[in-house]
């Protein structure tokens, strides 16, 4: 329901506003939810942005692939990874090598995923006082 406007402020955060539609794009296809959005949020924070040998829309698309199964069973995410090997095959094989490395394994505690939604929701409330 607010995706929009917590990829607004992820693009914004990052300081990087013309991802918007990358963004977009990426969190339409794994149907991310804000929660998701928030993991990916700290997940591009902690990595720093650090693309390694990807293209910026591959970084996207592997780090919010990997947000999405941090919080999903396995067997839900087999959708998207059907989708995206058919779609985009380059990707899911970046992906697959991406979580092979231990520098790209996710952990993330409850505590800062939480802290990160709370900042994320201050949007909604900016946004129901403006209008």
């Amino acid at each position: 329901m607010y995706t929009q406007l917590f990829l607004k402020k992820l693009s914004n955060k990052h300081r990087v506003p013309e991802l918007l539609n990358k963004l977009i794009v990426v969190s339409r296809l794994f149907h991310l939810n804000e929660l998701e959005i928030a993991v990916w949020s700290l997940w591009l924070e902690r990595l720093n942005w650090k693309l390694d040998d990807l293209s910026l829309e591959t970084f996207l698309f592997v780090t919010g692939a990997q947000a999405k199964a941090y919080l999903n069973l396995e067997i839900e995410m087999e959708v998207y990874f059907k989708k995206l090997g058919h779609d985009f095959p380059k990707v899911r094989k970046a992906y697959e090598s991406w979580i092979k490395q231990e520098s790209h394994k996710m952990n993330l505690s409850t505590v800062d995923i939480n802290k990160e939604y709370k900042k994320f929701k201050q949007v909604l409330y900016k946004a129901r006082i403006s209008s």
